[in-house]
């Protein structure tokens, strides 16, 4: 447990250096209420059980509470240790919570543990002696125990704005209602989704970053984003469409050297008259701004079809739902940045596009 303990301490330093703070207020204790689940691995249950709850609690409780107390502080598992309240902590929290995490999953494999990936209040119950509630997974499962989660599976969404969607509060956003679709869908793998996105880069800026922020994670699959802001009317600032091809080869070629399965993402349409870039002298020769960035989408389908990535071609998704419903519907009035609707329909695109890539592991 000493090497746990070491854990923790690196996750205290990084928690502290982004300036996160818990008020140890005990609500985010009660899951049900709170609307989330705390999963542990095996080495945190054994280190948290070591000392077993002072009584049983509810299946959407954490047995270890006290009023507003947490009996087992200086034990508590990595999701305790990352979480706080504040939804503008939300992006910090995930990027410490995904690099630590996958480090956790390294930390079994290096002392010879098995890894499983258990819901709390389940597992403290069966090691109890008690009822699981049917709650294993961190889902519901009609009254029928689910097996442990014996794998993971990391994702990095590297982009600008479009993938950061800070216009939306943190649960709505399309990178966290992927990684809860994976965790609802793919029973055997606890999945964690980390939103690599920057509001306003281009492919090029984008790159600067893709040591720290992607390779660095070490992730089994990369959603790769950009397009919208490389045809920026900015002469400083704007990527040609060729530099646009080379970037995008450059950010594959290094994620499959870590052997990250890269997939591309479209650019989402744009509403010319409602973007700030709609009457730019710029976009007169291409018909609007939505025309123009359309030829960074195509480059992004062909480079994939090319080098055989897979394609979530989340543009004409959106353009499809938009006329089925209405663009108000599916783009924000700045005219580019997307609703709620618009994320979930992203959400679900990707969620499927990583499932059915999702094969037994001799065949990866």
């Amino acid at each position: 447990m000493v090497a746990l303990r070491e854990f923790y301490a690196d996750v205290a330093a990084a928690v502290a250096a982004v300036g996160q703070t818990c008020r140890a207020c005990g609500a985010c204790c009660d899951f049900d209420a709170y609307g989330h689940r705390l999963y542990v691995t095996t080495l945190e249950l054994a280190l948290l059980t070591a000392e077993p709850p002072a009584a049983p609690a509810g299946p959407g409780r954490c047995p270890y509470q006290h009023g507003a107390a947490c009996a087992a502080r200086d034990r508590r598992a990595l999701g305790c240790r990352v979480f706080s309240c504040s939804q503008a902590a939300a992006d910090a929290e995930q990027a410490i919570y995904a690099r630590f995490h996958e480090r956790l999953g390294r930390l079994h494999a290096e002392h010879g543990i098995p890894y499983l990936y258990l819901d709390l209040p389940a597992a403290a119950a069966a090691l109890a002696g008690g009822d699981s509630s049917s709650r294993t997974a961190g889902r519901h499962t009609g009254g029928r125990d689910m097996p442990p989660r014996t794998g993971t599976l990391t994702v990095v969404a590297f982009g600008d704005s479009i993938t950061q969607a800070s216009h939306q509060e943190a649960p709505y956003r399309w990178v966290t209602l992927v990684q809860d679709q994976l965790n609802r869908r793919l029973s055997d793998t606890a999945a964690a989704v980390l939103n690599a996105g920057a509001g306003g880069e281009t492919s090029r800026e984008g790159l600067r970053r893709l040591q720290r922020d992607v390779l660095d994670v070490r992730p089994d699959i990369v959603l790769v984003e950009f397009g919208g802001n490389d045809a920026t009317p900015d002469d400083g600032r704007q990527v040609g469409l060729e530099e646009f091809g080379d970037n995008l080869h450059l950010i594959s070629t290094e994620c499959r050297k870590i052997h990250a399965q890269v997939m591309i993402l479209t650019f989402p349409p744009i509403i010319d008259a409602w973007h700030c870039w709609g009457r730019h002298d710029r976009y007169a020769e291409t018909n609007g701004p939505n025309a123009h960035v359309e030829r960074y989408r195509q480059a992004a389908r062909r480079y994939a079809c090319d080098h055989r990535l897979a394609l979530i071609d989340i543009a004409r998704l959106l353009e499809e739902a938009a006329r089925k419903d209405s663009p108000q519907s599916i783009i924000l009035p700045d005219g580019v940045h997307l609703t709620q609707a618009g994320n979930r329909i992203v959400a679900q695109a990707v969620a499927d596009a990583i499932v059915a890539r999702q094969r037994p592991l001799s065949d990866v």
